[in-house]
């Protein structure tokens, strides 16, 4: 089966419906000022949710469960601060080497209050954010989640070509996972990155962060468990 529902230039919401099986399950292109709320999306081949180009909208209260590539996927040809977005208060639960969030672009991301897990060994992550050539992208909140499961990398920022990813906060985060890093910044273009309040309570030889760079700031974080 296809996309189940394809919205393009006009603001659709959903409310409190469950789908089972399937790929795609909702299509947003160009979709401005819309809200999901209280879906329960299951066993989708691929991504439940994408969203291209969209801006002002808001994902709550939704639970996304085996899923093979990821919950939801973000891409977006905007600048810096484009997009506008809050994703809160979720659970996520996908199956192996699949990631809760793939961002391609955009800005302006709320991800904040969620749940993620992964069943079995991942090579990926959690959070995987990317930018490629002529991308300026930033103003990125991750605050107030639970990230565990057998991820490589709990958040991953990368950027290529010349793109940038700036401004990111990720406050008060709790961390049961990793195999290699609970945050990652692999980009030249990554920078102004405030980390605080990270509790790690579990993973397998995990670094904390990697590739900090002279403009963030790194504070108030703690290590209670884990094997690194």
């Amino acid at each position: 089966a296809g996309t189940l529902f394809t919205v393009t230039s006009v603001p659709v919401s959903f409310k409190h419906f469950n789908v089972a099986g399937g790929t795609t399950v909702i299509a947003y292109s160009s979709a401005n000022g819309w809200i999901i709320d209280q879906l329960y999306l299951a066993s989708q081949t691929g991504t439940a949710i994408t969203i291209a180009d969209s801006n002002v909208y808001a994902l709550r209260s939704s639970a996304f469960v085996n899923y093979t590539t990821a919950g939801v996927s973000i891409s977006g040809s905007g600048g810096a601060d484009s997009g506008d977005a809050t994703i809160e208060a979720c659970t996520f639960n996908g199956l192996q080497n699949s990631a809760a969030l793939i961002w391609r672009g955009g800005g302006g991301l709320r991800f904040q209050n969620n749940k993620t897990l992964v069943q079995t060994s991942s090579t990926g992550a959690a959070l995987d954010f990317a930018t490629s050539a002529g991308m300026a992208t930033g103003d990125l909140l991750v605050i107030g989640n639970s990230i565990e499961g057998d991820y490589a990398y709990g958040i991953i920022v990368q950027a290529s070509g010349g793109g940038t990813a700036v401004n990111y906060l990720i406050a008060n985060n709790q961390f049961t996972c990793c195999t290699a890093d609970i945050i990652a910044f692999n980009a030249a273009g990554a920078g102004w990155v405030n980390i605080s309040g990270t509790i790690i309570n579990g993973g397998t030889a995990p670094t904390l962060v990697a590739l900090l760079v002279a403009s963030d700031v790194f504070v108030g974080n703690n290590v209670f468990g884990g094997n690194g």
